[in-house]
C-alpha cells in the first residue's frame, strides 16, 4: 500500500522502509529501525518487533549480568584458592618447628626449663605419682593457640599445658568419677576441683607463681596417647 504525503511516498505497510521521493521520481532506502507513517502505528507487526525488541535487550543484559557474576566467581575462587595455599604453608612452617623445638615458648633459657621441670617432677613424686613422665603440649609447643590461632603470648599471656602421662594416675582419676575423653584414654582439662581430690591443687598453683602464667594439667594414659594429639616435649 502506497500514500502520497506531500509530494512524497511512504510505504505504509513495510514497516522497515521508507520511500521518499521528490515529484515524478521514487527512491527506496531501508533502515534498521523501522520507521512508520502513524496509521501504521497501531499494527500488530510493530508490537511484534517492539516485544522481540525488548526480549533481546533483557537477554543482552541478562547475559552481562550473568557474565559479570561468573567473573566474580572465578575471582573470588581465586581468592580462596590462595588463601588456603598460604594457610598450607604456614601449617607446615609451624608443624616443622614444633618438631625441631626441644625448649618451650616461654621459658628464656634451658636452665629455667630444667628448674620447673625438677619441681613438676618433685611435687608428683610426693603426691604419691613417682611413675608419671610429664609432657607440654598446646602452643608452647606449636607456637599458635588450637583453638584461635593466636601466636604464643601475642595479646596476651598464653598457659602451659601440661599432660601426665600415667596409667596409675588415670586409674585413679577414673575412681573418683573425673570425665575421660578419647575412648578413656585421657582425662577432661582439670579443674581446681579435680585437682584437689589428686592432691594436685598446691603443686599447681606453686608452678602457676613459679612460670608466671597459668598452669593447666590433663592426664594421658601413655606418652603414646600423648603423641597421637601432636607435637609435645618430654620434661626431662
Amino acid at each position: 500500500m502506497l500514500t502520497w504525503v506531500l509530494g512524497e511516498v511512504i510505504i505504509t505497510d513495510c514497516p522497515g522502509a521508507i520511500a521518499s521521493t521528490a515529484p515524478n521520481t521514487l527512491t527506496l532506502a531501508f533502515c534498521a529501525t523501522p520507521l512508520l507513517h502513524p496509521a501504521c502505528r497501531r499494527h500488530p507487526a510493530r508490537r511484534r518487533y517492539a516485544d522481540a525488541g525488548r526480549a533481546a535487550d533483557a537477554l543482552t543484559d541478562a547475559g552481562r549480568t550473568a557474565g559479570t557474576a561468573a567473573g566474580k566467581a572465578a575471582s573470588h575462587a581465586d581468592d580462596a584458592a590462595d588463601l588456603a595455599r598460604s594457610a598450607t604453608r604456614i601449617s607446615e612452617n609451624l608443624a616443622q618447628e614444633a618438631a625441631q623445638r626441644t625448649l618451650p615458648l616461654g621459658f628464656r633459657n634451658a636452665d629455667e626449663f630444667a628448674q620447673f621441670g625438677a619441681r613438676l617432677k618433685q611435687g608428683l613424686q610426693n603426691a604419691g605419682y613417682g611413675d608419671v613422665q610429664a609432657a607440654f603440649r598446646g602452643s608452647s609447643v606449636t607456637g599458635v593457640s588450637f583453638k584461635t590461632g593466636a601466636p604464643f603470648d601475642v595479646g596476651r599471656v598464653s598457659d602451659f599445658d601440661l599432660a601426665l602421662a600415667s596409667s596409675t594416675l588415670l586409674q585413679r582419676a577414673k575412681e573418683l568419677g573425673i570425665g575421660l575423653r578419647g575412648g578413656g584414654t585421657r582425662t577432661v582439662p582439670l579443674k581446681d576441683k579435680h585437682l584437689k581430690m589428686l592432691g594436685l591443687l598446691d603443686l599447681q598453683q606453686e608452678l602457676n607463681e613459679m612460670a608466671g602464667r597459668p598452669v593447666t594439667f590433663m592426664i594421658y594414659e601413655s606418652i603414646e596417647s600423648i603423641a597421637q594429639r601432636g607435637p609435645y616435649i618430654i620434661v626431662r
